[in-house]
């Protein structure tokens, strides 16, 4: 969950200049840069007077690699956001924070406390470059390293033990060269040296494999040990992204793998019609959505009309990838979640699916069965969102505003009360 869509776009061209999958920043020239797989980075300043920078889009090769080891480029007003189950977190300017649910440690202030504002992850005040959280584990990249913290039952912390973690611990073998992580049930993936890994809940859902035990340290996805950008997992499923093709394995009950089929794969296969052009993929519950070629595509499990085309009028979904007839260009960020749904295009929040708890964000607690609906409040400014199990969030101006469900205290307002509209994140 909290997976976000792999675009780059410029807020102000002041010595950008735009080239093939990156951006120029001339010799002491600053731009304001947004930067929409995982979080915004605004205000990227070049400090080299002698020569130009090229900053890597995070569709072709590892933008967090890059913001981990760049020399001579200041980076302020960055901010990444995570949504899970029961809590979220935050990364303002590297710094990690979390708030809500902590049953396990999965805030890593080094406590059960659960917590209504957010509070400073241990050890992660600064180089934060991605983050990634589920129901009671949460992961996150650190000047190259994934660390990961909470629970450990079966090894998803990745450190070789199944000893819950309150405090960050560095993934076994993932000490640098980590560009992308995530999060998901009992499990964690990582792209590591262009190679897909993962590790924990060790079914060949998520190793690539057929049935072995749980795996506490990562093993390399089989046919995915090269060309790899961006990685998600969800259920007992994973997908990825391989040199521009998306690239799905595991269980395949409800065709969230998107071959047609429904028969489980331990192998990755590439889901009908994504060989090419594919800048973004994310899972949530049993289904799965991509960006290709700028259009939104979904397959899989339909519950809650949140996922298939405007079109579709039933919950029966679709065994191959189908276009979203709403969401054909100017998507910001993504963000596919179990039972609903969260996009920025063309910087308005629209939220879609099951509204229990107000996760949509209209002011009411109504399903919205495959609609698109406008967030209240966020017609403008939004650069990111992120959906979780029952709240959503985004970044508004600059601003981390949630919504939703409050059971936990995830929307970080202090408070225990469900919000059907935005508030914003108290002490961030």
């Amino acid at each position: 969950m909290g997976v976000m869509v792999a675009l780059i776009s410029i807020l102000a061209l002041g010595g950008v200049v735009y080239a093939a999958n990156s951006y120029r920043i001339t010799k002491g020239g600053a731009a304001t840069v947004t930067v929409n797989e995982h979080g915004v980075c605004k205000n990227v300043k070049n400090d080299n007077a002698t020569s130009d920078i090229f900053i890597p889009t995070k569709t072709s090769n590892e933008w967090s690699l890059f913001r981990s080891n760049a020399d001579n480029v200041t980076f302020t007003n960055c901010v990444i956001i995570a949504t899970g189950s029961g809590h979220s977190c935050a990364v303002i300017n590297g710094a990690a924070k979390c708030w809500g649910n902590n049953d396990h440690g999965q805030l890593g202030d080094g406590t059960k406390t659960n917590r209504t504002t957010p509070v400073a992850v241990s050890g992660l005040s600064s180089g934060v470059t991605d983050i990634s959280i589920t129901t009671w584990h949460s992961c996150a990249i650190q000047n190259g390293a994934a660390k990961c913290w909470g629970e450990n039952d079966h090894g998803q912390l990745g450190d070789g033990t199944k000893t819950d973690r309150l405090t960050p611990t560095t993934v076994s073998g993932l000490s640098s060269g980590v560009t992308d992580i995530e999060a998901s049930v009992n499990a964690a993936c990582a792209v590591h040296n262009g190679a897909a890994k993962c590790w924990g809940w060790a079914s060949y859902e998520y190793s690539g494999e057929s049935a072995q035990p749980d795996r506490t340290t990562p093993v390399t996805i089989s046919g995915l040990s090269s060309g790899v950008t961006s990685i998600s997992t969800s259920g007992a499923s994973g997908c990825a992204i391989q040199n521009g093709a998306a690239k799905c394995w595991g269980y395949n009950e409800f065709g969230q793998l998107g071959d047609g089929t429904k028969t489980e794969r331990p192998s990755p296969i590439t889901p009908s019609g994504l060989s090419s052009g594919v800048t973004y993929i994310g899972m949530g519950g049993f289904s799965s959505c991509a960006i290709h070629n700028g259009a939104v595509k979904c397959w899989g499990l339909n519950a809650y009309y949140n996922r298939t085309s405007v079109s579709k009028t039933d919950n029966t979904g679709s065994l191959t990838p189908v276009a979203v007839s709403d969401l054909s260009s100017g998507i910001d960020s993504l963000a596919p979640a179990g039972w609903h749904a969260c996009v920025a295009q063309n910087g308005a929040a629209k939220c879609w699916g099951l509204n229990a708890s107000g996760e949509i964000g209209d002011g009411t607690k109504t399903n919205r069965l495959n609609q698109r609906t406008a967030v209240s409040g966020l017609s403008s400014g939004v650069t990111l969102v992120s959906a979780g199990t029952n709240h959503s969030c985004g970044v508004h101006n600059g601003v981390v505003k949630c919504w939703g469900s409050n059971y936990y205290g995830q929307i970080g307002d202090g408070t225990k009360t469900d919000r059907t509209t935005p508030v914003t994140v108290s002490g961030l």
